[in-house]
């Protein structure tokens, strides 16, 4: 299996752990995932960056609830490995039909976040994805795993080069 370049280069992110700070990388979000599906555990980690960055200190990793409309693996693997958020039953696939969407993925990107009371919006910039990444194999053509692995080294170039403001609109939830 080939290594993706620039994955180890990504700026770890600092949630709390028991009140002391955890630096998560998104290698460890990648070497927890199984099965293939990196662009979305990339796309995960660059979500909770986002996220992170609307705080004004990091938050315990465990006071951060997921609600999202994609259920890509890829994303729910970067969101277990970061927050435990799935395994701890605070991660939901929601359905958002107005959110953004991308031809040929599921369900919309548009994410809900909780972060002890305070909620936040993240939608991703339609734009960003390219949609021949959410193709099916063709088994017949001997090239097609070497082009797909080329658009998924390029979108993952992409996303890391790009910083995560330029990826996802965020917005404060009205408290209700």
């Amino acid at each position: 299996m080939q290594e993706f370049v620039g994955i180890d280069q990504a700026e770890p992110l600092t949630l709390l752990e028991a009140g002391r700070p955890k630096r998560l990388t998104l290698a460890g979000c990648v070497a927890y995932h199984a099965e293939g599906r990196h662009v979305g555990v990339v796309l995960g980690f660059l979500l909770v960056k986002r996220l992170l960055e609307a705080l004004d200190h990091p938050p315990e990793r465990r006071a951060v609830s997921l609600r999202s409309g994609h259920p890509g693996s890829g994303m729910e693997d970067a969101f277990e490995h970061l927050l435990r958020a799935v395994s701890e039953k605070r991660y939901e696939r929601a359905n958002f039909p107005d959110g953004p969407t991308v031809a040929g993925a599921p369900g919309s990107f548009q994410f809900e976040a909780m972060v002890g009371e305070a909620g936040f919006r993240l939608s991703l910039h339609p734009e960003v994805l390219d949609p021949a990444l959410f193709t099916k194999p063709n088994p017949s053509d001997p090239d097609d795993a070497a082009r797909r692995w080329e658009r998924q080294q390029a979108a993952i170039t992409a996303l890391l080069a790009a910083p995560p403001a330029a990826l996802f609109d965020l917005t404060p939830l009205s408290a209700a």
